[in-house]
């Protein structure tokens, strides 16, 4: 029993700590091969979102500009500009934009047109327009091929922002614009440590870009958590105007929670899962070390000790087995033999 005490004894020394430190080394494989998936899924989110700006951006300056060439070719505004009666003027410029405008506001929210001689405002179709828009702009050109003024159509960043959040699902965005110091514009991708936030899609996401403006810096990126368990994956964007110039930074936030979740649940199942195969080969192997090893030299152990002894010596030693414990076996019935015909002879001399 001691013996058999001892072979177990060894076994788990020099197995438990290899299951151990294999099955850290499995875990953080896995653990780095989640992390390494959640940071390929915020990348694609991050290029999703950006190529979407910029395809909305080109596409909606592009349908803004047709609209303005198309009435700043328009003959009916050619001759309103040319006019000196000012009721005149807005009342064909009016009936003139009044189609287009309506089919703008069907499709956006708060579009507005500008007619301009000048400095000089001739007409606006719709509110004043912000600081944070899209537009596009065309010159009114004269019968005698001078230009009579310029044609404005403009839209505001939120339309931009509602239709991004359409398309990509669990988005949401918060723009801020750096306060300037002084009268002077804000620089390009000045850090936004003063902001003014002028849309905001989500309340959560806002008290977080409040509270955390020191960190916001361009090209900010990372996983945070947000009050009612949400987790966001929250990155920034500059965005510029028509004429380059920075109007603001973005700040968008994508609900990473249930990919997160996900990946959190597949690291589990699978620490699970290496853990019960460990588990499973290690019974298996102390099963098999037992029938195969241990069980037979313990019982050969016995059986030389009881021969030394001079005990059970006509009992044969039969090997179970045709591997290196059948080898052992086999030898141990040799010298019992031989042991036993020794004592005969030493018998029959006697006698």
């Amino acid at each position: 029993m001691a013996r058999e005490t001892t072979l177990k004894r060894q076994f788990r020394r020099f197995f438990i700590p290899a299951i151990v430190i294999n099955a850290l080394a499995i875990m953080v494989i896995l653990g780095i091969g989640q992390c390494l998936l959640i940071r390929a899924a915020e990348q694609q989110q991050f290029e999703n979102i950006r190529n979407e700006f910029s395809r909305l951006t080109a596409i909606y300056t592009a349908q803004l500009q047709t609209i303005a060439a198309s009435l700043s070719g328009n003959r009916k505004i050619q001759n309103a500009f040319l006019s000196t009666n000012s009721a005149d003027q807005k009342k064909v410029l009016s009936d003139e934009t009044a189609d287009v405008f309506k089919a703008l506001t069907r499709r956006f929210n708060h579009p507005s047109m500008v007619f301009m001689s000048g400095t000089h405002l001739l007409f606006r179709a719709g509110e004043e327009p912000g600081a944070l828009t899209i537009y596009a702009e065309a010159p009114v050109i004269a019968t005698d091929g001078t230009k009579a003024g310029r044609i404005q159509v403009v839209l505001p960043m939120a339309s931009l922002f509602a239709q991004i959040r359409r398309d990509i699902p669990k988005s949401d965005i918060v723009f801020v614009t750096p306060t300037p110091v002084g009268n002077a514009p804000a620089a390009a991708g000045a850090n936004i440590d003063q902001v003014t936030p002028d849309y905001a899609s989500s309340n959560t996401l806002k008290r977080y870009v409040m509270t955390h403006l020191a960190v916001l810096d361009r090209g900010n990126s990372g996983i945070v958590p947000l009050p009612g368990g949400q987790i966001d994956q929250v990155f920034t964007i500059d965005l510029r105007n028509a004429d380059d110039k920075p109007i603001g930074t973005a700040v968008i936030g994508y609900d990473m929670t249930a990919t997160i979740y996900t990946a959190a649940v597949v690291l589990v199942i699978c620490l699970f899962t290496t853990v019960l195969i460990f588990l499973i080969t290690g019974l298996g192997l102390n099963l098999f070390i037992d029938r195969r090893i241990r069980n037979p030299v313990m019982a050969l152990s016995s059986r030389i000790r009881a021969i030394s002894f001079g005990q059970n010596l006509q009992e044969a030693i039969i090997p179970i087995a045709s591997d290196e414990i059948g080898g052992v076996q086999l030898a141990a019935e040799r010298l019992r033999k031989t042991l036993v015909n020794l004592l005969r002879h030493i018998n029959d001399a006697v006698r």
